[in-house]
């Protein structure tokens, strides 16, 4: 659920896609009109006014009466994003299960995981802070931290009472 900065609000569905409450009017998106899924998990609203949705098989990103799916064929980490944030640059970042978190810099993907010394590979939620930070959280391995330059991690071991997470406001 999403109120837009123009004051639509966005619901995702469990089957049916995205629903846009424009005052009165219903709008309806799904892969009839360009979404990869109808399962919707997440719904992000860029800087710009892009409103971006989270499938369980790949992302869309919705300008204006344009829609534009991204999935792994397009450099996408994994399918199923679960969480969309925004950084101070305007870059577009999506946590997913089981391809950690890949940033979209409107041109190209970057995919950071487990194998390469991200924190996880299965984010569930994610956040910008008010000083740009982006904060992610996991299922398996804590939480972690970039801020701009580096990752930082924390877990357990640095005095978390648990390592699985669901949600960041």
């Amino acid at each position: 659920l999403l109120t837009a900065s123009n004051g639509d609000i966005w619901m995702g569905t469990r089957s049916g896609g995205a629903i846009r409450l424009n005052g009165t009017h219903f709008s309806y998106y799904s892969t009839l009109n360009g979404l990869p899924d109808n399962r919707v998990e997440k719904i992000f609203e860029d800087s710009l006014g892009n409103i971006w949705l989270g499938t369980y098989s790949g992302v869309s990103k919705i300008e204006g009466n344009r829609i534009t799916s991204f999935n792994t064929g397009h450099g996408l980490g994994a399918l199923q994003v679960l969480a969309i944030t925004e950084d101070r640059k305007g870059n577009i970042w999506m946590g997913m299960r089981g391809g950690g978190v890949s940033m979209f810099d409107g041109q190209s993907f970057f995919t950071y995981r487990q194998e390469n010394g991200f924190f996880s590979n299965n984010i569930l939620a994610s956040i910008t802070d008010q000083n740009g930070d982006i904060w992610f959280v996991s299922s398996d391995n804590g939480i972690g931290r970039f801020n701009g330059n580096h990752f930082y991690h924390y877990s357990r071991s640095d005095g978390l009472p648990s390592n699985s997470f669901r949600a960041i406001i």
